[in-house]
C-alpha cells in the first residue's frame, strides 16, 4: 500500500513539473509572438520632447510617457504598468494600464485608463470616448470631450483593440505563432496523448456545448481577473488566473489540432506519427485561424468561436481527464478500436447453442415370419354358430 501511494505521489510529482514546464515554455513563446508591432520600450521610459514627432505606434512596458508641449505620436500608444503624462499630441488612442495619466494636450483618439487615475488640464482634449475603471477622473471645466465620459469596464471592442500589424509583421507573427504551436502541441501530445484524444473528442461531438461553456469561461475569467490585478491583495490570484487560463488555451489549441489531423492524414502522402500529426494539425488551424483574423469585422469573431471550442472542451474534460458524454476517442497508438458513436453497452456473450435431443433407436421391425415357440399353440376361438368338439 505504501509502495502504491509513494509510486503515485510520484508520478505526481512529475507531471506537475512536466505541466509547469509546458506553461512557462508557452508564455513565454506567447509574449515573444504576441509582441505588438510598432516601437517597444522595455523597463524604460520614453520622452518626446519639443518638436519631436514619433510615426509609430508605441507600446512601453514598465516605463512612463512623457509626451512635451509641441512633441507628437503619429500612433496608438499603450502604456503597460507605467505613468503618462501628455502635454503635446497623440493621433491615436491612449490607454494606460496600472498607471496614472496627465492629460493637457490633444488625444485624437480614446482614451482609458485600468487601473489609474486621469486628470485632464484646461488645455486638454479628447477627440474620442474617456473611459476609467477604477476611479472616477478629474476633469477642468476647460477641458473638452468629444465623445462620452464612463466609468467602469469600456466595451471588448475597444478591449481587445491591440496595435495594428503592418503586412510584413503580420507575417512574420503568423510564422512564429505556427511554429509555437507546433512545438506545444508536439510536447503536449508526447507526453499526455490520451488526455489530448478525450479533449479533441468532446470538441468534434459536442462542438456547441463545449463553445458555449468555453465563451462563458472567458467571460467570466477575464473581468474576474481584471479586478483582481485592479486590488494589491488580488495580483497574485490573478496571475495564478492568468497561468490557468493560458494553459487551458495552449491544451485546447492542441485538441483542435489533433482534429485538424485526423482531417489531414488520409490527404498526406507520406505518413506520419501520431505526434507529428498533431503538431502539423496545429500548425495548419494557427495559420488558418491567422489569416482569417484579417477579415474585418468578422475574422475576430471566428477567433474567438473556435478558441471557445477548444477552451470549452478542456474544461468539460478536465484537461482530458475524465469522459464527457459523446463516448470515448480512439487514440491515434495502437488500440483497440473505439465505438464510433454514442455510449453504447457492452456487446452481450453470444447464446449458447441448445443441446439436440438425442436420437431414440429405432424400433426392431416386426419379422414377417412367425416366432416359433415351444409352448403349445393357443385353439382358434370358435366361429359363431358352430359346434364345439365332442
Amino acid at each position: 500500500m505504501d509502495t502504491v501511494s509513494r509510486s503515485s505521489r510520484e508520478a505526481g510529482f512529475t507531471g506537475l513539473l512536466r505541466l509547469l514546464v509546458i506553461l512557462l515554455f508557452g508564455v513565454s513563446m506567447a509574449g515573444c509572438v504576441g509582441m505588438p508591432a510598432g516601437r517597444n520600450v522595455m523597463s524604460g521610459s520614453l520622452t518626446v520632447g519639443d518638436g519631436e514627432i514619433v510615426k509609430d505606434d508605441v507600446n512601453i512596458f514598465s516605463g512612463d510617457l512623457v509626451v512635451g508641449q509641441g512633441g507628437a505620436i503619429d500612433g496608438d500608444v499603450r502604456v503597460f504598468s507605467g505613468d503618462a503624462v501628455v502635454d503635446g499630441k497623440v493621433d491615436g488612442d491612449l490607454m494606460v494600464f496600472s498607471g496614472d495619466v496627465r492629460l493637457n494636450g490633444h488625444v485624437g483618439g480614446d482614451l482609458a485608463a485600468f487601473a489609474g487615475s486621469v486628470t485632464l488640464g484646461p488645455e486638454a482634449r479628447v477627440d474620442g470616448d474617456l473611459t476609467t475603471v477604477s476611479s472616477q477622473p478629474t476633469i477642468d471645466p476647460a477641458a473638452e470631450v468629444a465623445g462620452s465620459v464612463t466609468q467602469g469596464m469600456p466595451a471588448p471592442g475597444k478591449m481587445m483593440r491591440l496595435p495594428r500589424p503592418r503586412p510584413l509583421s503580420r507575417l512574420v507573427n503568423l510564422l512564429a505563432s505556427m511554429l509555437v504551436m507546433a512545438v506545444v502541441a508536439a510536447i503536449l501530445y508526447s507526453m499526455v496523448p490520451a488526455q489530448v484524444d478525450r479533449a479533441a473528442a468532446t470538441a468534434a461531438r459536442q462542438a456547441w456545448v463545449a463553445g458555449g461553456v468555453g465563451f462563458a469561461t472567458l467571460a467570466v475569467s477575464i473581468p474576474v481577473i481584471v479586478v483582481l490585478a485592479i486590488t494589491i491583495c488580488g495580483i497574485p490570484v490573478a496571475l495564478i488566473g492568468v497561468l490557468a487560463l493560458v494553459l487551458a488555451n495552449l491544451f485546447g489549441s492542441t485538441a483542435l489540432g489533433r482534429i485538424v489531423a485526423d482531417w489531414l492524414e488520409p490527404r498526406i502522402d507520406r505518413p506520419l506519427s501520431p505526434v507529428a500529426a498533431t503538431a502539423t494539425g496545429a500548425a495548419t488551424l494557427s495559420a488558418a485561424l491567422g489569416i482569417i483574423g484579417a477579415i474585418p469585422c468578422l475574422g475576430w469573431l471566428i477567433q474567438l468561436a473556435v478558441s471557445s471550442i477548444g477552451l470549452g472542451a478542456t474544461v468539460l474534460t478536465v484537461f482530458g481527464r475524465r469522459d464527457y458524454p459523446g463516448g470515448p476517442f480512439a487514440p491515434s497508438s495502437p488500440a483497440p478500436a473505439a465505438p464510433t458513436g454514442g455510449w453504447e453497452p457492452p456487446a452481450a456473450d453470444p447464446p449458447m447453442p441448445d443441446p439436440s435431443p438425442m436420437p431414440e433407436p429405432d424400433a426392431p421391425e416386426p419379422s414377417a415370419e412367425a416366432p416359433t415357440s415351444d409352448a403349445p399353440a393357443m385353439p382358434d376361438p370358435p366361429l359363431p354358430g358352430s359346434v364345439g368338439p365332442a
